[in-house]
């Protein structure tokens, strides 16, 4: 059970341009109270180190330990490089969830991983595949999420503030790579 106040890390990525390269992932971490904080690091694109990049992240963050619920826009940082969401719940024992204004669709982000033809695609489909299944998704005031160690009535309550820290970490991040912010989540 998530209680009220609870710090959530909210992360996004920043403008990239497809090919290689690196992205700058922002995360900010709030409760009901606030901004508490900022952390970044950068992921390659379309690569296959953001999981690893987090995870790190996270672990040697002074925020850590504090951290009760980590939100994200969607389930990948610079195009392609998919988070394994399952292993993040798993080894951090956090809820995670995955916002976006439109309906997942796994199909179409599955033929994308493939279309890339890269040694990692047959990891990255199983990660997507594994998420959809693990994970419940719901259209919650006017987002979908999928959500993965969180019941509904939590992840509801959760919400209003996980959107806000998204749309934080969105414009912090796009601000800093692009000159101004840009989109919306």
């Amino acid at each position: 059970m998530l209680k009220k106040g609870s710090r959530i890390l909210a992360l996004d990525d920043g403008h990239f341009t497809r090919g290689r390269g690196r992205v700058l992932v922002v995360g900010v971490i709030g409760r009901d109270a606030g901004i508490e904080g900022i952390l970044s690091f950068d992921v390659a694109i379309d690569g296959s180190d953001a999981t690893e990049r987090l995870l790190l992240k996270i672990s040697k963050s002074r925020f850590g330990g504090q951290i009760k619920l980590i939100a994200m826009n969607g389930v990948s940082f610079g195009g392609m490089n998919i988070v394994d969401l399952e292993r993040v719940n798993r080894e951090l024992h956090l809820p995670v969830l995955a916002i976006t204004r439109k309906r997942p669709r796994r199909s179409l982000l599955i033929s994308a991983v493939k279309k890339m033809r890269v040694k990692d695609a047959k990891d990255k489909e199983r990660m997507i595949r594994s998420f959809a299944k693990a994970s419940t998704t719901e259209h919650i005031n006017g987002f979908y999420v999928q959500r993965l160690g969180i019941n509904e009535d939590d992840a509801e309550k959760a919400l209003p503030v996980a959107v806000q820290l998204t749309r934080l970490a969105h414009l912090v991040a796009s601000g800093v790579t692009k000159g101004e912010s840009v989109g919306r989540i």
